[in-house]
């Protein structure tokens, strides 16, 4: 039976494996010199953060071709069962990743309440999916464009006058997905599991779910019962992504990254003597 007491992020990816069943799709390493004053930058072409683009290529590549009725999946959620697992830099990131590999892909903020993507990608908050909602924004009013050719971005939208009890519904979904159709990939950002109803509000409706877990900090109690809930509505729960992992194990060693490790002990070394 699942343990629902110990941490479940450790510093052994190999323990967490033995914790959960599903399956660990990417390990996404502990950037150095990231903090709350300075925020992790998206990912770039030629980003020289290899192992940290590698890592979300990774949740990329793990994305089945087609689903159980023979469809290509396009409707991805990321989500975590608590808030600060780092589900919002995963989210971020892969719609980057999917971008640079020349799909056309739309990412959505629907964490209403205390969504930050607007502020990680440089952009307004507003007009966003709460005005689309809510204010009859017209919905290309709402999407920004200007990130790279191939990404397009609809940030939550304003949300102090938000009614806690709102949530995106399926009528709403639906005129949602419509809007999306000329996208080959649409990724949410949202809510953890237990911040609301919106997380598994919506994970019926997804092609795939991603969960995050971070390293160190996730309870193996709570993802337990927050994969439940998701699962009790159906949701497709493509795996685990292992957030803030050690990038100086052992277990990057054998993909060949002795030299990035490297230079994460160093850039570590200047951080502590500045």
């Amino acid at each position: 039976s699942r343990d629902w007491s110990s941490d479940v992020c450790s510093s052994d990816l190999n323990e967490f494996k033995e914790q959960f069943e599903e399956t660990v799709v990417a390990q996404v390493p502990q950037v150095p010199g990231v903090s709350s004053r300075r925020p992790l930058r998206p990912i770039s072409a030629n980003d020289e953060r290899s192992i940290f683009a590698e890592s979300i290529r990774h949740v990329y590549s793990s994305l089945p071709f087609t689903d159980a009725s023979g469809r290509a999946p396009k409707h991805l959620l990321v989500t975590s069962a608590v808030p600060a697992e780092g589900k919002s830099t995963i989210a971020a990131n892969l719609a980057m990743t999917i971008a640079l590999a020349g799909k056309r892909v739309l990412l959505i903020d629907t964490d209403l309440t205390r969504g930050a993507l607007h502020k990680a990608l440089g952009v307004p908050d507003s007009p966003g999916l709460v005005e689309i909602f809510t204010s009859d924004v017209p919905f290309q009013n709402a999407v920004i464009s200007k990130l790279h050719p191939n990404l397009s971005f609809i940030p939550r939208g304003k949300s102090h006058d938000l009614k806690r009890s709102f949530y995106i519904n399926p009528a709403q979904w639906l005129q949602l997905k419509a809007w999306a159709r000329d996208y080959d990939y649409v990724v949410f950002d949202s809510a953890p599991v237990f911040a609301g109803a919106d997380a598994v509000t919506l994970a019926p409706q997804m092609d795939g779910v991603f969960m995050v877990v971070r390293r160190r900090h996730s309870r193996a109690g709570v993802v337990t019962h927050a994969l439940e809930m998701l699962y009790q509505r159906r949701a497709k729960v493509l795996g685990f992504v292992f957030n803030r992992a050690d990038a100086a194990s052992d277990v990057y060693y054998g993909y060949g990254y002795k030299y990035y490790n490297a230079r994460i002990r160093s850039s570590e070394s200047k951080a502590s003597r500045a």
